[in-house]
């Protein structure tokens, strides 16, 4: 029969076995413990890609890409990790907080945990940066350099600017943007990216436009008859702002890098775009035709 002294030590091994499950598994629950500062945490990281190995006892670990945001730096990185908790890729309005621990080489990342609004867990990136960002296009991550990237979201132009625009009032877009079609990619930040082409009304008529695009949301073409109200931004033909009024929403506005063209788009049977002379878009409406604009 066990003695008393090694019934304790019996009692004290489960017990701290069960503890150091508990902790595997990531259920343990510090007593009182504050909610994490994340003023301390002023990087945002934005997961694209994972690949995973490992489980519960051991950890996980692997290896993906992303971006991290600096202040109005951005930087595309490959990392690798090995964690007790797993994390997920961002979606596209999603970010971490996250902080440098060696600058340039290893960060730590800020999870939050389901079921609860302040309980927060960790873990450390090792981190290799690179010279462009990384964007998702229809699921497979890219890499784009910084030029394309700031064209397409406004040069250092932000989530928080895009839904809270100082000047929401239509009057001060004067100009008529019709948004024909927007190829969508996934980018930092919280910002959709992309690439479209749409017809702008001039004082001679609709004027063919192409151009990239960045938006806090997905901007869908509107009905026949119905555009953006926009405004030039620095010189004119190259830099727009589109006044984005959903119903039920508060305004938001979109970034747009543009080449007006002379030409007309219209939409095709088959639902493509093709570019015309205005002079044979006259006709078209002349005669009546179905085309339209669209």
């Amino acid at each position: 029969m066990p003695c008393l002294w090694e019934r304790s030590v019996t009692k004290k091994f489960v017990a701290f076995a069960m503890l150091s499950l508990l902790a595997a598994l990531g259920l343990s629950r510090p007593a009182a413990a504050a909610p994490r500062d994340l003023t301390q945490y002023p990087l945002q990281v934005h997961i694209l890609s994972d690949s995973w190995g490992g489980g519960v006892h051991r950890g996980y670990h692997g290896h993906g890409k992303g971006n991290v945001v600096e202040g109005s730096e951005i930087h595309g990185m490959e990392y690798q990790f090995h964690c007790v908790n797993r994390f997920f890729t961002s979606d596209a309005d999603e970010d971490y907080p996250a902080r440098w621990k060696k600058p340039g080489l290893k960060l730590e990342i800020v999870m939050g945990v389901i079921g609860s609004e302040t309980k927060t867990r960790t873990c450390d990136l090792e981190v290799a940066l690179k010279e462009k960002v990384y964007v998702k296009d229809h699921g497979k991550v890219e890499s784009v350099s910084f030029e394309e990237y700031n064209r397409a979201n406004g040069n250092r132009w932000n989530r928080a600017t895009a839904l809270n625009p100082r000047d929401a009032d239509p009057k001060n877009y004067p100009l008529e943007m019709d948004v024909m079609a927007v190829r969508w990619k996934d980018g930092a930040g919280g910002l959709m990216t992309g690439s479209g082409q749409g017809n702008m009304k001039t004082e001679r008529g609709l004027a063919a436009v192409d151009f990239t695009i960045g938006c806090p949301m997905k901007l869908d073409p509107l009905p026949d008859g119905r555009f953006y109200h926009a405004r030039w931004r620095g010189e004119q033909g190259k830099q727009m702002t589109l006044l984005v009024e959903i119903p039920g929403n508060a305004p938001a506005v979109c970034e747009l890098a543009t080449t007006v063209h002379a030409d007309v788009y219209v939409r095709q049977a088959s639902g493509t775009l093709q570019a015309v002379p205005a002079a044979e878009y006259q006709r078209m409406l002349h005669n009546d035709a179905t085309v339209g604009s669209r």
